[in-house]
């Protein structure tokens, strides 16, 4: 059974940690707020104008090199995959062979991507340093009780209630430094900018469609 129960624990975490990153959903408390509302605060938001996603990804990117910082790659949810193969010049062909056609392209297909609040991020991925201080853990556990973390009222005794429960740990931590660089020193720069769509939307969709 746990064989089966492992691989589905092993992808609620890593939606769970990529929610907590780029949206600052649930995230730890000592953890920096998520990308996507950093980029916000900080100013390093694009609109999207309507003349098309090639021009609104060079907007993007020129905010990270107003930054001093190199776009290494752009990340998005499954949905952006369309408008990537729609991006054409104005005579209809393809703009692959260009400086944004050739950047690297990642897509989240875990449902965590709310297109509503982004609908690509852009920046030097360098920068994102991240590091597991203790990777995934189980223990089977019989004879304890489940507690109720607001008032510490127990929810569930183990050994009365013949029950079993599977305790999964991981210790992991991420950041930004966002260090002085030799193109931009003031604190207004940052490695990563955002352009977010043009009308919002409440999203009642899958996110990661």
């Amino acid at each position: 059974l746990w064989a089966e129960i492992r691989p589905r624990v092993v992808e609620a975490f890593a939606k769970k940690i990529d929610d907590a990153i780029f949206f600052g959903v649930d995230k730890p408390q000592d953890w920096i707020d998520g990308l996507v509302p950093t980029i916000a605060d900080i100013g390093a938001e694009v609109t999207e104008t309507g003349n098309g996603l090639y021009s609104d990804i060079n907007d993007v990117m020129t905010k990270v090199e107003e930054s001093g910082y190199n776009v290494t790659g752009i990340l998005g949810g499954v949905g952006l995959k369309g408008k990537f193969r729609m991006m054409t010049d104005t005579t209809g062909q393809p703009l692959n062979t260009t400086e944004i056609g050739s950047i690297q392209r990642y897509f989240m297909d875990n449902g965590v991507w709310d297109k509503t609040k982004s609908t690509l991020i852009a920046g030097d991925f360098k920068q994102a340093v991240y590091a597991i201080r203790q990777d995934v853990s189980y223990k089977v556990l019989t004879e304890a009780v489940i507690q109720d973390p607001s008032d510490g009222s127990i929810l569930y005794n183990l050994a009365q209630e013949d029950m079993v429960a599977l305790r999964v740990t991981m210790r992991l931590g991420w950041q930004i430094p966002n260090g002085v660089n030799a193109l931009n020193g003031t604190a207004t720069r940052f490695p990563f900018a955002s352009l977010k769509p043009a009308t919002t939307t409440e999203n009642t969709e899958d996110p990661g469609l």
